[in-house]
């Protein structure tokens, strides 16, 4: 019988589904007062407060930035130095895993300097409901269209103007979750702006920001300018809105304390705790150790097992060999990828679950064969290399519940001469038979 994990690892999307996301499950956290929710703390606190709710708080599960106009997320974040660039461990890094799909997950990293510095943005006024630590811009620091001097604020917009410390990055709270993606969609935004106001108010500046770059202020005129905005003075000013998250490469598959795989690691181990909860979760979908039924089985328990009996080993080399080419010169056999839909007929320990296995894939076929071919095997291969003539006939089961050698007869006198194979059939057949029943030829699986 195969393991549950054997199945999962057979099953793509299953084991995708298994995976899970990088969101907790848990109900995330109540702040009783507004000032101690970490989005805030990370807008108004110092540099090591911002720090710790980006990265180790035990009340969030990742960062929220903005990369190439998209809202992305970087999970599982970890401070540490790249051990191979950077052997003096003179520039933190923040690692994590891009995405909140655990299975498509991708190890990268941001910069500390980068996750925890500040971009100054030039808003409105409406925007201080929302956005803290707004500061009016006198008009004596706005450059006018006919004024030549540099040491001035180029005027985005007419009217009032208002300077802001916006993040790169924020914190996302345990157990809630978002939608990544383009900074211009709605429902990105709304997406955030349901998570907390202020993040909603964040990410419609950095819309903005993208739109238009003159939104972006210098940080060097502001400090000549000493405009006193508000946030700690430890907090880095960028001259860019955007953070830049660059995905770890992995050069170095041989180094066990490589970012790749320092990282990788704590991929696999959401992803092998996800797993393990959703299998607890879900168990019909896993298959288990059939529970004996002593009493007599029904008529359709026997014909199954008449359809599906012990000789389907035989029957799935009998299927590859009759679709196999053979070369005579090289005495070689090079037999067809069979696809996983196809296999699983046949791959199972137990009668029970090849039988369940068969009944799926025939339900599944039957939901859509008005727009596929109505042969069920045929449309189970991938690429064939036979004609379509040669190709039926193969595929009518007559080795389901025989070998190859026992039709040989009903072999010869079906195959179609109008689309008849390039190599003779009763010199195949020879190969063929020679292999089955046990001479020795050297095969290259497809």
């Amino acid at each position: 019988m195969l393991s549950a994990s054997s199945y999962l690892s057979s099953n793509n999307k299953l084991r995708a589904k298994a995976a899970g996301s990088f969101v907790s499950d848990r109900t995330p956290p109540i702040f009783a007062k507004p000032e101690t929710h970490p989005v805030i703390k990370t807008f108004k606190g110092s540099l090591e407060v911002r720090k710790h709710q980006l990265v180790s708080s035990t009340k969030t599960d990742g960062i929220i930035t903005v990369y190439k106009n998209r809202v992305v997320t970087l999970n599982i974040p970890y401070t540490g130095y790249d051990p191979i660039d950077d052997e003096e461990e003179n520039n933190p890094l923040v690692t994590g895993a891009v995405g909140l799909e655990v299975s498509k997950a991708h190890p990268a990293y941001l910069t500390l300097a980068d996750a925890t510095a500040d971009v100054i943005y030039l808003g409105k006024h409406e925007e201080t409901t929302f956005l803290p630590g707004g500061v009016k811009l006198a008009d004596d620091m706005l450059k006018q269209p006919q004024d030549p001097t540099t040491k001035r604020i180029p005027r985005p917009f007419e009217g009032d103007v208002y300077a802001f410390r916006i993040p790169h990055s924020l914190p996302l709270v345990k157990g809630t979750d978002i939608l990544e993606g383009s900074i211009m969609d709605d429902d990105v935004i709304s997406a955030l702006d349901y998570y907390h106001v202020t993040v909603g108010a964040w990410a419609k500046a950095m819309r903005s920001m993208a739109k238009n770059d003159k939104l972006v202020a210098d940080p060097a005129v502001i400090k000549e300018l000493k405009v006193k905005l508000g946030g700690h003075k430890d907090v880095n000013l960028s001259s860019k809105a955007q953070s830049d998250v660059s995905l770890i490469v992995n050069h170095t598959s041989d180094e066990e304390d490589s970012l790749w795989a320092t990282t990788s690691v704590r991929i696999q181990q959401v992803a092998e705790a996800n797993t393990l909860k959703y299998m607890n979760l879900h168990p019909e979908e896993f298959p288990s150790k059939p529970v004996e039924n002593k009493k007599e089985k029904s008529k359709d328990d026997n014909e199954e097992k008449a359809l599906l009996d012990g000789k389907h080993s035989r029957a799935i080399v009998g299927f590859m060999l009759a679709l196999s080419t053979v070369d005579e010169e090289n005495m070689t056999v090079t037999t067809p990828d069979l696809s996983e839909d196809f296999v699983d007929c046949f791959q199972w320990e137990t009668m029970e679950l090849i039988c369940r296995t068969y009944k799926s894939c025939i339900q599944d076929f039957m939901s859509d064969r008005q727009e596929q071919t109505r042969d069920y095997f045929f449309r189970r291969l991938n690429g064939p290399k036979w004609s379509s003539a040669t190709l039926s006939l193969f595929l009518k089961g007559i080795w389901h519940d025989d070998g190859l050698d026992d039709n040989r007869h009903n072999l010869i006198h079906s195959i179609s001469v109008s689309n008849p194979p390039t190599i003779p059939l009763r010199s195949r057949l020879g190969l063929v038979l020679q292999f089955y029943l046990g001479i020795k030829l050297h095969i290259h699986l497809a």
